[in-house]
């Protein structure tokens, strides 16, 4: 199935017998078409359907099929540069490397010498 069709398939229940005029329209804010549509595109698209849906539906639902569509890219972090993610925006996912991290439980003591503190203690 490609692309465009899942996303159809997913807004359909919320957008009815309008769906394909829909999301075409969309499209163009995105500079795309059915057949160019890919997943690079996604976080776009599904941005301007949220905007353009809230005042037909509700912010609720709109939101609702935001993440719908965004689930499509099935995020893990080995994907995330596919989607030119802002390194500032990754905070949104949990993913923020700027953030400080948990110190493991199996590191060194931070009163080992350096030259021992980089050996994995198990």
């Amino acid at each position: 199935m490609a692309l465009y069709d899942e996303i159809v398939s997913l807004s359909k229940p919320y957008l009815g017998i309008a769906t394909d005029a829909f999301l075409k329209r969309q499209l163009k804010h995105i500079n795309r078409t059915p057949e160019s549509m890919d997943k690079a595109s996604i976080p776009e698209l599904a941005k301007w359907i949220e905007i353009s849906s809230k005042m037909l539906m509700g912010e609720a639902k709109a939101k609702t099929l935001k993440e719908k569509i965004l689930n499509l890219l099935n995020l893990n972090p080995l994907n995330l540069n596919l989607l030119n993610l802002n390194p500032l925006n990754l905070n949104l996912l949990n993913l923020n490397p700027l953030k400080k991290q948990k110190k493991s439980p199996y590191s060194a003591p931070s009163n080992l010498p350096h030259h021992l503190k980089d050996l994995p203690i198990f």
